[in-house]
């Protein structure tokens, strides 16, 4: 008899363990899947806040106008960074067509242009 009540003890903390456990896993699911929604919203979001940005640069929305600074302030440092890097690097643009060139390249890949120092005036092209 004991025996038997022991063993009826054990089941229902069994029992009671796992609805504990399933509860928790619930949990964590359904706020996986609450986090990744969020993640997903914010992204949308972003697109379409930099599209509004796009399409008026220079009106910023009534209330936004310390925001719009700093993404002017935020692209000209990327410009600034991406051109140490080129320079770094070595790469340096072809002065009609903007296309990249590699330092030692005498004529652009694009337009043909010179692209010798003090040459690029004669107007040669390859």
């Amino acid at each position: 008899m004991a025996f038997e009540k022991i063993r009826q003890s054990l089941a229902v903390i069994g029992q009671g363990t796992k609805s504990g456990v399933q509860k928790v896993s619930d949990g964590v699911s359904i706020n996986n899947r609450i986090q990744a929604e969020k993640r997903s919203l914010e992204r949308l979001l972003a697109v379409i806040g930099e599209q509004v940005y796009k399409e008026d640069p220079d009106t910023p929305i009534p209330g936004l106008e310390d925001e719009y600074e700093a993404v002017k302030v935020a692209y000209a440092n990327l410009k600034s960074y991406e051109e140490q890097l080129d320079q770094a690097k070595g790469i340096f643009y072809c002065p009609l067509c903007g296309k990249a060139a590699a330092k030692g390249d005498k004529y652009c890949e694009k337009c043909g242009t010179c692209l010798i120092p003090g040459e690029e005036s004669k107007g040669r092209r390859a």
